[in-house]
């Protein structure tokens, strides 16, 4: 009897202290600094990004349109040539890929000129972004569509290329295929931080034009998108696609960051430094084990 008892304390005591411990979930919630929103509508908002100053590192700033139903995050890219900057529409955040996926313009040339976008620049020379060569895809739908891609990495090189989808009404369409009859894709090459996509028809035949009123060109995530035959239709409504991009925290490497003031704050408790693969600057990660926003002092737990 005097064993059941002291079993019973045991286990009384043990779910009182589970009880008093707090909710694992109410602390890797926190994903931002102190005082700084998290959210805009069902976007969460992660530290180094922010909405207002203070709340976010230098590049990684967002605006939130509470106008929209529900409200969206946006990046807003200064243009010199624009009296307003451009805006992408924020897809997701990830701070343990270091990625942001964010819907790009799609780019038309169409049998009606009054339809047609036959040129598209994405520039983020200005901004710690760099389009991802691993998730992203250059990518043409279209019959007799000729499409070239040109860009510049961080340290100014340039490259050129493009791909060739052809087909006409008596095309057999595979969906999932997109090796040029109907679809073609190219891979973004690594370090590009800014991409101008242009796109051209050699001719609208009436055999193509059964099939494709327009022609497309754009840059999108391949995880997230398959050819399929209806898209010669689904596109005629469609203004964007979702793209990738890949996120730095200065222009140095682990190495060369760790001899620079400040770099202690950069990256949090239990997380490191890692080099990026696809741009001159570091990341942080959380220690195996533990989890949170490695980029946030005290969120990586164990």
């Amino acid at each position: 009897m005097a064993h059941l008892s002291h079993l019973l304390f045991f286990l009384i005591t043990g779910f009182m202290m589970v009880i008093a411990q707090p909710a694992k979930s109410q602390v890797d919630s926190v994903v931002n600094l102190s005082g700084c929103e998290e959210k805009c509508g069902d976007d969460t908002i992660p530290y180094p990004f922010g909405l207002k100053e203070g709340c976010y590192r230098e590049g990684f700033k967002l605006t939130c349109n509470k106008g929209l139903t529900p409200p969206k995050l946006f990046i807003d890219i200064p243009n010199a040539n624009l009296s307003k900057p451009k805006s992408y529409e924020v897809v997701s955040i990830s701070y343990n890929s270091s990625e942001i996926i964010i819907e790009t313009p799609i780019g038309r040339d169409c049998s009606s000129k009054n339809d047609s976008l036959s040129s598209v620049l994405l520039d983020f020379s200005n901004l710690p972004y760099v389009l991802s060569s691993t998730r992203n895809k250059f990518t043409v739908i279209g019959c007799e569509a000729f499409a070239l891609k040109s860009g510049t990495t961080a340290d100014f090189r340039s490259e050129v290329s493009g791909c060739v989808s052809i087909c006409d009404n008596q095309t057999v369409f595979i969906d999932g295929m997109c090796s040029g009859k109907g679809c073609c894709q190219a891979p973004i090459p690594r370090g590009w931080k800014s991409m101008r996509m242009m796109i051209q028809t050699a001719n609208f035949t009436k055999s193509s034009f059964q099939v494709s009123k327009c022609d497309y060109v754009f840059v999108v995530d391949d995880e997230n998108y398959e050819f399929k035959s209806t898209d010669f239709e689904d596109f005629l409504t469609r203004k964007t696609a979702p793209a990738v991009l890949d996120w730095d925290i200065g222009n140095n490497n682990c190495s060369s960051a760790s001899n620079l003031i400040g770099y202690s704050s950069d990256c949090g408790k239990n997380s490191r430094c890692v080099d990026s693969t696809n741009g001159p600057g570091y990341q942080c990660r959380c220690l195996s084990g533990y989890t949170g926003n490695p980029y946030l002092q005290d969120s990586c737990e164990g």
